[in-house]
């Protein structure tokens, strides 16, 4: 039954597995990738752009081929034709060649279509308009469905790609959301804002300005007055209300964290990051952590992670629920999360690796 249930869930919800990858360069030029506690090198010439998402990495070679390495492999995707942009998320790869645009999806190439123009990219779903049918598109699963036809006006007023869902505001100008193959009609008007993120939308109504959500198929009113500014995150959204106070929604339930305007707020994957006068902290699973007792000058955050650098030039790391100090007495040139892993650069442009505790170089 175990095993039933791990394949159903698969099926259903592919956007819950993904791997923890990262990529760079080193000094000499050597590009390299790495893999779940494994660096691989990956091309001895420089190459001329690369990007890591959640199960694959894409680059562009030092002769123009597009390769992509993806569980453990890797594929030439394109010889001598760089794209003229490509975007890697946590499950999907998109690129775009003159009208053509393709995506890569467990590292098999497709066509999504010969004459687009606009395209937007979530973790597992893909939006597009299609040209040649004046229609507006979606891909997902391995499948393409048409969302609007535009007859003989735009298929679409605006659409916005994010985690598992599309928003997008049809000729009618009525608001819906695309979410695990099924359309929901969420208002008659056109939103003031909106913002997407896994199995999430959240936007403030055109016609009430009542501040709401779209979350797994229900809709919530969080506040009567729209937000002063808001983030969207994966099952979460974080605002702050016109009073100034910080809230945050999470997984269907509104939850006040502090009386007091934040400085600043920002979330990405399940982790927010937020911090005032006296604190930086984390909410990550429903809680919120101290992190520090004033604002650092550097710091991200990454699907269940977070990285700083503290006033003592020491290097740490929130990740699932724990602060680990990764690096001291050392000065940071730069770093990188990448959903639960960390590339740091120092010296003289060296990278280390961080992940699950270890250090890898």
């Amino acid at each position: 039954m175990r095993t039933i249930l791990f394949l159903l869930a698969f099926s259903v919800f592919p956007e819950a597995f993904a791997q923890d990858l990262g990529a760079y360069t080193d000094n000499r030029g050597y590009f390299y990738v790495f893999d779940k506690g494994i660096i691989k090198e990956m091309e001895y010439l420089p190459v001329k752009s690369f990007k890591a998402g959640g199960s694959s990495v894409a680059w562009v070679s030092n002769t123009n081929d597009f390769k992509v390495y993806y569980n453990g492999e890797v594929n030439k995707i394109e010889e001598d034709v760089p794209p003229e942009d490509y975007h890697v998320s946590n499950y999907l790869i998109a690129y775009r060649y003159n009208t053509k645009l393709k995506v890569v999806d467990k590292g098999r190439m497709s066509v999504l279509v010969y004459f687009g123009s606009s395209y937007s990219v979530g973790d597992s779903v893909v939006a597009f308009l299609d040209n040649t049918m004046n229609s507006f598109k979606v891909y997902y699963q391995g499948s393409i469905t048409e969302l609007e036809n535009g007859l003989s006006g735009a298929p679409v007023n605006g659409f916005i790609a994010g985690g598992n869902a599309v928003a997008f505001i049809g000729r009618d100008n009525h608001f819906k959301v695309f979410m695990r193959n099924k359309t929901t009609e969420v208002e008659n008007n056109k939103p003031t804002t909106y913002q997407v993120g896994m199995n999430t939308v959240a936007y403030v109504d055109g016609f009430t300005q009542a501040f709401k959500v779209f979350y797994n198929g229900t809709t919530y009113t969080l506040e009567t007055t729209p937000p002063k500014t808001f983030s969207v995150g994966n099952d979460m959204v974080a605002y702050t209300d016109n009073m100034g106070e910080f809230r945050i929604f999470y997984r269907g339930k509104k939850l006040e964290i502090s009386s007091f305007e934040p400085k600043f707020f920002t979330a990405s994957g399940y982790t927010v990051l937020y911090g005032d006068d006296r604190s930086f902290n984390a909410f990550w699973e429903g809680e919120s952590y101290a992190l520090e007792t004033y604002i650092p000058d550097k710091y991200s955050c990454s699907w269940n992670s977070a990285v700083w650098v503290d006033m003592n030039n020491k290097l740490k790391m929130f990740s699932l629920g724990d602060v680990k100090q990764v690096l001291s007495l050392e000065k940071i040139n730069s770093m990188e999360l990448n959903r639960n892993v960390l590339l740091y650069n120092i010296g003289n442009n060296t990278t280390q690796i961080y992940y699950k505790g270890k250090t890898y170089y």
